[in-house]
């Protein structure tokens, strides 16, 4: 997402009074300096959430649905853990490399929450594009029907007990479970070369009952065996 200059120009502004704050009062010490620059952190770690925000809803796949929780988790025990780790060294004068090594290992947390949280959000994007690979084969087999019945709706001078049986499939085809496994995959391919073979059959005016019943009923069975394979 980009960033407006305004959504710049205040980001930057805020950081500036923090700085100046800090600047202008107590002395000039490496503690002092310490904090002012974590301070800094949980300032673009939290004013930051305004204008990139963690979900984006234009992704369809939610990934940052799963580890939002992670990623605020993270972020608010770390600003809570440094808030007070910060107030603790001014009131009781903790040395500065004490309070160095725990802000480092405050961050280091933080970040671990964070990739663990990208983590999630690849295992959701691979979750979702399986589901999408699934379901765009299932629907293969619905779009199949009902650009034949669509093709044979037009048709004034044809039997329509043919077009009836096609529209049943087309309804039955929508309680198909989607599913990438070898049967599945197999009973997808007969049941698409059975339909093809009905739409050949008419197309070239053959409208022999027994054949045409035949190849329906053909698509039929295949139908039917592919609803039974649910996983």
């Amino acid at each position: 997402m980009k960033l407006s200059t305004a959504s710049i120009l205040l980001t930057v502004f805020g950081e500036a009074i923090i700085v100046t704050a800090f600047l202008l009062f107590g002395e000039p010490t490496e503690t002092k300096y310490l904090c002012m620059i974590v301070a800094s952190v949980i300032y673009f770690l939290w004013f930051g959430q305004g204008f990139i925000p963690w979900l984006n809803l234009k992704d369809k796949t939610n990934r940052e649905v799963g580890s939002i929780g992670i990623q605020w988790w993270g972020l608010t025990l770390y600003s809570i853990a440094a808030i007070a780790t910060m107030l603790a060294g001014a009131f009781y004068e903790i040395p500065f490399n004490t309070q160095l090594i725990i802000h480092l290992i405050l961050f280091f947390f933080l970040l671990a929450t964070l990739i663990m949280g990208k983590g999630v959000e690849n295992q959701v994007a691979k979750v979702h594009q399986r589901e999408e690979a699934l379901t765009a084969a299932r629907d293969v087999l619905k779009i199949g029907l009902n650009n034949l019945r669509r093709k044979l709706s037009v048709k004034a001078d044809f039997p329509p007990w043919i077009l009836e049986r096609i529209a049943k499939m087309e309804d039955e085809a929508r309680y198909i479970t989607p599913n990438n496994t070898p049967p599945a995959q197999s009973l997808d391919c007969s049941f698409m070369e059975s339909l093809k073979k009905v739409e050949n059959a008419l197309d070239f005016g053959d409208l022999e009952q027994t054949k045409i019943d035949e190849l329906l009923k053909m698509c039929e069975i295949t139908l039917a065996e592919r609803k039974r394979v649910l996983n």
